[in-house]
């Protein structure tokens, strides 16, 4: 796999973390008239979710069972920020929302949803629905 700066931090979650947040909003959005509720929200990972380039492709290595990267260009082509982390305590405070999965948990679910994907086409709607049931069940939300 070729990373172009492994040492760079980013705030990782799986695609459902977000997701529950912007439903957490549009239903409180439905039921109250709290003006507060209409400005710009993140719904990101906890804070130890922002981890290194590096250490999620070797997270992700881990989970499929094999693999290997490399650096890929000299990290000077594009002028990136170094460390990049969301602010979550509106969510938080205002919503009582939490992320759910933990980075690990993320890239499991993640690298299991396209080595699924590889296999069979047909059974990715299944397959989304498993992830849709197992975050709800661990959010205690309903699904």
């Amino acid at each position: 796999i070729p990373v172009r700066n492994p040492a760079s931090i980013r705030p990782w979650q799986h695609v459902l973390e977000p997701l529950s947040g912007y439903l957490e909003l549009a239903a409180r959005l439905l039921t109250s008239n709290d003006e507060a509720l209409c400005s710009g929200w993140n719904f990101g990972p906890s804070t130890e979710a922002a981890i290194p380039v590096a250490r999620l492709v070797d997270l992700i290595i881990q989970s499929w069972g094999g693999g290997s990267w490399e650096r890929w260009g000299s990290g000077g082509e594009s002028k990136e920020a170094g460390v990049l982390r969301l602010a979550i305590d509106k969510a938080q405070t205002m919503l009582q929302w939490r992320p759910q999965w933990t980075v690990e948990q993320a890239v499991a679910k993640t690298v299991s949803w396209y080595r699924e994907s590889l296999g069979s086409e047909t059974g990715m709607r299944c397959r989304c629905y498993r992830d849709i049931d197992d975050y709800t069940q661990k959010s205690g939300t309903s699904s």
